[in-house]
């Protein structure tokens, strides 16, 4: 680490304070569609022009399901694009998972899916794409996001919801003043002391404590640095730089298995995130490593000029087929969600709909896989998570986690310790990437 990174991380924080935003359920822009029982069988057909991939957003934009239904009776349109509400929805019934267990599940549920596509009004044709630029998987998934530290998730009637910490404007300009008169300086005890004069007051505001902990460890007082960080964690446990900077408190102090506890932890609350794996790597004397390859599934959904949903996959990868064209209905079909037992308006992403889409790729990857000697690193994991019984972890933490951390602080504990115990085993690997790490 940098000698002043906590500092100047805090200082970067608290310009924003007066501007702290409560947690955007951000819509999922993307263009809706028609669809005939070919669907999940269609045909292959060459890569559109990209002259008409550009014209493909060219649809008019509503969000009540009664004009969408109105406006594709009348034949006026054969798509409408539909703005989602809400973000990723986790809740999957047992009716739902007793289905997912089913003997032959893959077979159950693609047979489901094209009942609903057959009732559906629109027509959904899948291609191939030449170029991995044309993937817009993150932006159809709600765009790639960072965990927000003064987003804090509370229980309450049994739930978990979000509370956007309320800063106080006066506090917060004595804080930027003096982590601007901090920055640069070589820090000592009077400098930390200084910060936690600022801590009395407003101790539970987020990312203060941090930076003292941070201080305090600049200048060796590591039994003060345990201290503050852990009222860092009390205030906010899903901070991951807090738990990093804990791994690496307890690391100083010879505390492998816990440390690694705490990165497995950091990772849970931001799976994308680089710092814990540069962080192992620097820490070779652990015998640990965090697996570089993620799950990156390059499809394109879009709807053309037509009216007709585009479902693209690379060449490269004729696995990813199945899950492009899944997406796609799901997305823009509103009779395959309800043959699923969901709503049919609004749309939202959910749990259910990437366990769906998953088993039904990984089961037609699978025949894929036992022609293909070099297989996809991809389908690889896909397939590892699937034989495995792990496609909601697998889901949680290589898909929705990764675009959007901020859900992770809503997940029950039983699914948490899930995902926590998938990382472990799948994630944290020894020093060849072959197995798990020992952990003690």
């Amino acid at each position: 680490m940098k000698k002043d990174s906590y500092i100047q991380k805090f200082i970067r924080t608290i310009f924003i304070l007066t501007l702290v935003i409560p947690l955007q359920q951000k819509c999922f822009h993307k263009n809706a569609i028609k669809t005939d029982n070919s669907s999940i069988n269609s045909s292959i057909l060459n890569a559109p022009k990209s002259d008409d991939l550009k014209n493909n957003i060219s649809l008019s934009t509503t969000n009540s399901p009664e004009n969408y239904e109105k406006e594709l009776a009348s034949g006026k349109k054969k798509a409408v694009r539909i703005e989602p509400e809400g973000g990723f929805v986790f809740s999957v019934s047992n009716e739902q998972l007793q289905m997912l267990s089913e003997k032959n599940p893959a077979f159950t549920i693609q047979a489901r899916l094209s009942r609903g596509i057959e009732n559906c009004e629109a027509d959904i044709e899948s291609y191939q794409i030449s170029e991995s630029k044309q993937s817009n998987f993150e932006e159809i998934m709600g765009g790639k996001m960072k965990p927000d530290s003064f987003l804090i998730a509370k229980k309450e009637d049994g739930k978990i919801i979000a509370i956007p910490y309320q800063v106080n404007n006066k506090v917060a300009e004595k804080i930027k003043l003096l982590f601007s008169q901090l920055e640069g300086k070589k820090l000592d005890k009077n400098d930390c002391k200084e910060i936690e004069k600022v801590i009395e007051a407003d101790p539970g505001m987020p990312l203060v404590n941090f930076a003292a902990s941070g201080c305090w460890q600049k200048v060796g007082e590591i039994q003060k640095a345990h201290l503050f960080i852990d009222k860092e964690l009390e205030v906010n446990p899903s901070n991951p730089e807090a738990l990093l900077a804990k791994a690496d408190i307890l690391l100083s102090v010879k505390d492998k298995s816990r440390a690694l506890e705490k990165i497995a932890e950091a990772l849970f609350y931001y799976p994308s995130w680089e710092a814990p794996r540069k962080y192992l790597n620097i820490k070779s004397e652990i015998g640990c490593k965090i697996r570089s390859t993620s799950f990156d599934p390059k499809i394109f959904i879009d709807v053309n000029k037509n009216g007709v949903v585009i479902a693209g996959y690379l060449k490269s990868q004729k696995w990813l087929e199945p899950y492009a064209l899944c997406k796609a209905a799901f997305r823009y079909c509103p009779s395959v969600r309800t043959s699923f037992g969901m709503k049919a308006f609004p749309y939202k992403l959910s749990l259910f709909e990437e366990l769906v889409c998953l088993e039904i790729t990984a089961k037609e990857g699978k025949d894929l896989s036992n022609a293909d000697e070099n297989e996809d690193e991809n389908l690889k994991m896909l397939l590892s998570a699937f034989n495995n019984d792990d496609l909601i972890p697998f889901s949680i933490f290589e898909i929705i986690g990764r675009l959007n951390p901020n859900y992770m602080k809503f997940l029950p504990e039983d699914i948490k310790n899930m995902v926590l115990d998938y990382i472990k085993s799948y994630i944290i690997v020894d020093e060849k990437g072959t197995k798990s790490c020992n952990m003690q």
